[in-house]
């Protein structure tokens, strides 16, 4: 059976894109978490006809308390930092401005 999560004002989310996500978590800690991005994965903001679901709606899914600290482009792959609270968020985002 397909599963979905869909959340308010965001796409639905295949089980499988949440699968996926999950195994991209490269680095946990109680504050925030460190996913591998691959490139062509969009990390906010798409065209979700064209690109599907980005990565925001994902974890949006998933917990609706987690934040993105950054963003990388579409075509960028890299470590990106999830905070798991606004604390967290915030120092964190200090960090890369």
């Amino acid at each position: 059976a397909r599963t979905h999560a869909r959340m308010a004002g965001s796409a639905a989310v295949s089980g499988k894109l949440l699968q996926q996500f999950r195994k991209a978590v490269i680095f946990t800690h109680r504050d925030f978490l460190v996913l591998n991005k691959k490139a062509g994965w969009v990390v906010q903001g798409s065209d979700r006809a064209k690109h599907g679901p980005a990565m925001l709606d994902v974890i949006r899914a998933i917990d609706p308390e987690l934040r993105l600290v950054h963003r990388l482009d579409r075509d960028t792959s890299g470590a990106l930092v999830v905070a798991r609270n606004a604390a967290a968020a915030a120092q964190l985002s200090a960090m890369f401005a």
